[in-house]
């Protein structure tokens, strides 16, 4: 039986929590995926080649890319599967996400097409046929299918077994390692490789031949998967993708996206979070590479204490004796990725500004 499933909107959903937690302690992997009744159909726009989806949590909208042409289209989804619309992608892609530091709809491309951001509906959220090349990128195999790894703002791509990571800042490579620990029999998905945000399980493949949700560690070990149904969709090169905290396989046969639930105890990330845009927080420089000013003269109240937290909420550091108006941070032993600052004023109001690392 499928399981029904209600989407996420990022809104309204932010005020029913009253902490943050990391909570990765509590994440597990089903054992058994359970299907959901959410799917996208896609539209007669292209090849069954689609191969990636990415979720934009602030209008509750799937972008759906095809690989093989800049001449097919980008499908937009509402939250509940329904088709917004499809343009012409101009960019012949491979990977899609959402960079949730800079608000955008992301993707790769074949070979070193680049880094491909793409203009969006202010209103319905749905893909434009504007865009641009806001990155290089250099993939270990024109046919990688990447991934963000927003939590160290690395693109991460697998090849022959590896899986690469290289800095969404300047496409350096991070480094890579080689997959371990698979169970016998397991046949990898070429080309995709995908990122969950889940600490000791962040990176995710998918066993065709057993049709299988295999998750790694960011070493690349293998720590366990979760079961598909036998109805699944046997892809192997592209067709699967991670979006919404669902792991999807596209059926060539039904052109659709069907999407499974294959992990539980979820904590709150960066997308889970209302940000404060208000103009009252600014920081500067953003990203920095050590030292970092945090104004806030025209917040309405003073600032008792300011966090440093991870995408996942985990407290990383925390400064009191706070001035009036501005502090400078010292960030120069963080690593690169992205944080969360949150400012409590002495009313108790709590304030969320969103920083990178470099």
């Amino acid at each position: 039986m499928e399981k029904i499933y209600k989407p996420i909107y990022l809104f309204g959903i932010c005020a029913l929590f009253l902490f943050w937690t990391n909570g990765n302690a509590q994440v597990t992997i089903l054992e058994n995926a359970e299907q959901t009744d959410l799917s996208l159909e896609a539209s007669a726009t292209g090849t069954t080649n689609r191969s990636a989806l990415a979720y934009n949590p602030l209008k509750g909208v799937y972008y759906s890319v095809n690989a093989g042409s800049g001449s097919y289209y980008v499908d937009s989804y509402s939250a509940n599967g329904e088709l917004l619309g499809s343009v012409v992608s101009g960019f012949d892609y491979r990977g899609a996400w959402w960079n949730p530091l800079l608000f955008t709809f992301e993707g790769n491309g074949y070979s070193s097409a680049g880094i491909y951001s793409r203009t969006i509906d202010p209103f319905t959220g749905a893909a434009t046929a504007g865009g641009s090349i806001v990155a290089a990128n250099t993939q270990p195999d024109v046919q990688s299918v990447g991934d963000l790894d927003t939590a160290n703002y690395e693109l991460i791509y697998h090849y022959d077994g590896n899986i690469f990571r290289y800095s969404r800042l300047d496409d350096q490579l991070q480094g890579s390692a080689v997959i371990s620990g698979l169970p016998p029999g397991t046949v990898l998905n070429t080309w995709t490789a995908f990122y969950t945000g889940i600490e000791d399980m962040e990176y995710g493949m998918y066993d065709y031949a057993n049709l299988r949700c295999v998750f790694l560690n960011r070493l690349s070990e293998y720590v366990g998967h979760s079961q598909l149904p036998a109805t699944a969709f046997p892809a192997s090169t592209v067709n699967i993708t991670w979006a919404n905290r669902l792991f999807w396989v596209f059926d060539a046969d039904s052109t659709k996206w069907f999407s499974y639930e294959v992990l539980e105890g979820y904590p709150l990330g960066i997308q889970d979070r209302e940000l404060d845009d208000s103009g009252s927080i600014t920081i500067f420089p953003n990203p920095v590479l050590s030292e970092t000013q945090v104004d806030f003269e025209y917040l309405n109240s003073e600032v008792s204490h300011i966090r440093l937290l991870s995408v996942n909420g985990a407290l990383l550091k925390e400064f009191t004796n706070i001035p009036s108006k501005s502090i400078t941070l010292n960030l120069e032993d963080e690593s690169a990725g992205i944080y969360i600052l949150q400012l409590t004023t002495t009313e108790g109001e709590d304030h969320y500004k969103k920083l990178i690392k470099k």
